[in-house]
């Protein structure tokens, strides 16, 4: 007996839609549990790296290798192991260097150097490492030489209070409150530009309140230093404003300067930060 056969019913444009929205709402949720994940994981990373280089800066110069002190610098992205009694009069051929992520930045002490022999360092050092969220690590030398490491996570970081800002600045490594950009090493008498970044990932837009909105002030061994493009007056809730920087090294050896704001932000107000470098005769 003949059969009347019914049409295979297809997906509708309605149910591919929503299997769209699907796909897109699960991914929205991953991807700021993997991000928060990788950034984490950078930051162990991280300070494992730097502690192990340390350690063996230690060990290096207590054993007398080749008859010199040996330290470690952290800087510009990146961590170098390196011998002699500085990062500027080191022994080039020598270095062995860690690539820092982008996602974290450094504060504090970013030389340490370790006498031949004694081990004993010059001072008492504390570098400080912070991700993108907030969490950090600190790694402390003491005047014997001890190294150790700890977690922190400022009380005021792990969640912005209802209703306000929280900024960072990117350049394009994170630059924390109160810490140090290292430019490396650049051509003096040359103007040089840097473009940064403050983001807003708050919960209120952020006020630039100071006039000018941006300040600049050389410390050693600057020619000029000025805000080229200044940033907009606010910075709205989940986005970013660019400003750019432009400074001339006077002559060759260190230099330096430093970057403010004044804002909106309750624990990071002013935001201002350190740039320092390395001018070079070409």
């Amino acid at each position: 007996m003949w059969k009347q056969k019914h049409p295979e019913k297809g997906f509708t444009v309605v149910e591919i839609l929503l299997a769209f929205a699907f796909v897109a709402v699960a991914a929205g949720i991953a991807a700021p549990v993997l991000y928060s994940f990788q950034a984490r994981n950078d930051l162990d990373v991280a300070e494992s790296v730097l502690v192990q280089k340390l350690r063996t800066a230690s060990m290096l110069a207590r054993s007398g290798a080749r008859d010199s002190s040996w330290g470690v610098r952290v800087g510009n992205g990146m961590a170098t192991l390196f011998q002699g009694g500085s990062y500027v009069t080191r022994n080039l051929a020598e270095d062995e260097n860690f690539t820092i992520p982008d996602s974290i930045s450094s504060s504090g002490n970013n030389e340490v150097v370790f006498t031949k022999l004694a081990g004993i360092p010059g001072q008492v050092s504390t570098l400080t490492l912070m991700g993108y969220g907030k969490e950090g690590r600190q790694i402390t030398v003491n005047s014997m030489g001890t190294i150790g490491s700890s977690v922190i996570v400022p009380p005021s970081a792990i969640l912005p209070p209802s209703g306000s800002p929280e900024l960072a600045i990117i350049a394009p490594a994170a630059i924390a409150d109160a810490g140090t950009y290292g430019v490396g090493n650049v051509s003096a008498g040359v103007a040089q530009n840097t473009i940064y970044t403050i983001q807003n990932t708050g919960t209120a837009a952020a006020t630039l309140a100071g006039t000018p909105r941006v300040v600049v002030t050389p410390i050693s061994n600057i020619d000029s230093v000025a805000v080229t493009v200044q940033p907009p007056v606010s910075v709205g809730q989940g986005t970013s404003a660019n400003f750019t920087i432009s400074y001339t090294p006077s002559l060759p050896g260190a230099f330096s300067f430093t970057i403010s704001f004044a804002n909106n932000d309750a624990d990071e107000n002013p935001y201002n930060w350190t740039v320092s470098g390395n001018g070079i005769a070409d």
